[in-house]
């Protein structure tokens, strides 16, 4: 299994959404960010990832797997 560390893109939207509402689930102390991931959309994720790979001072970076985003 190799793992392929690379720069992130609009269409990793969903697994980078699926990855932060599995994380803040987890955990006891993410609750105010658990309200804020509700209100997160497919299209709001891929508006903050495209503002992220249009800002020159800005690193998206993913962890790939399978063809999978897992982190």
């Amino acid at each position: 299994m190799n793992c392929i560390i690379r720069t992130g893109k609009i269409e990793d939207a969903k697994g980078i959404l699926d990855i932060e509402n599995f994380v803040v689930s987890e955990g006891e102390y993410f609750i105010a960010i658990s309200e804020v991931l509700e209100e997160t959309t497919l299209q709001k994720q891929r508006e903050w990832i495209k503002s992220k790979l249009e800002n020159e001072k800005a690193t998206l970076i993913v962890a790939e797997i399978n063809d999978e985003v897992v982190g």
